[in-house]
């Protein structure tokens, strides 16, 4: 998706390009079992209390507590790097329910929403391309390290939409979605 985002759609499209998505559990970039679209899961227990209603893949039937721990198990031991999460498919048995999944990231939106809001109260003030470029920061960030952005803020603040772009870089991101955050900022018009 090349174009600037613009409307809620295309942006949780955008995310789950940016982050990966897949019903099944699988190794994020640093090696952590995740799933959904960056859904950090730190154990077998934490993959069961989720309530992502897991399934056995091949015949729909719920999956019961020691299969998710097993799933868990196997993807915490497979080989890490592997990309697309699809390429973790091997090492589970499981999916989750898409719409318990789509409920899990609508839900992590609102918190980076509101992250953002604490980080740029005037955020609302913004062109939507800007508030859209925040917003991934901050689901991708957390609070904390969107806090730690002092510059970005400042260019912010001055409303100097191409010192922001310059600001928004990431360390550790695809350089395919720095390019596009800062796109997104620079496209911005009042």
């Amino acid at each position: 998706m090349n174009d600037i985002v613009t409307t809620a759609a295309k942006f949780l499209a955008q995310l789950k390009v940016f982050e990966g998505f897949a019903r099944h559990m699988y190794l994020d970039t640093r090696a952590n079992v995740t799933i959904g679209t960056g859904l950090l899961l730190p154990s077998g227990d934490a993959a069961v209390d989720a309530g992502l209603g897991f399934t056995e893949r091949e015949t729909g039937v719920a999956a019961t507590d020691a299969a998710i721990r097993a799933d868990y198990a196997s993807v915490a031991a497979a080989p890490a790097g592997l990309y697309p999460p699809d390429e973790y498919t091997p090492y589970t048995d499981l999916v989750a329910a898409l719409d318990a999944l789509d409920a899990e990231l609508a839900a992590r939106v609102d918190i980076a929403r509101e992250d953002v809001r604490a980080y740029a109260p005037e955020v609302m003030t913004y062109p939507t391309s800007v508030r859209y470029a925040l917003l991934d920061m901050a689901f991708n960030l957390g609070r904390p390290g969107l806090l730690e952005y002092t510059r970005l803020r400042a260019a912010l603040d001055e409303r100097d939409w191409a010192r922001a772009a310059g600001q928004s870089y990431r360390v550790g991101v695809q350089t395919s979605r720095n390019t596009a955050i800062a796109r997104w900022i620079r496209a911005a018009t009042d």
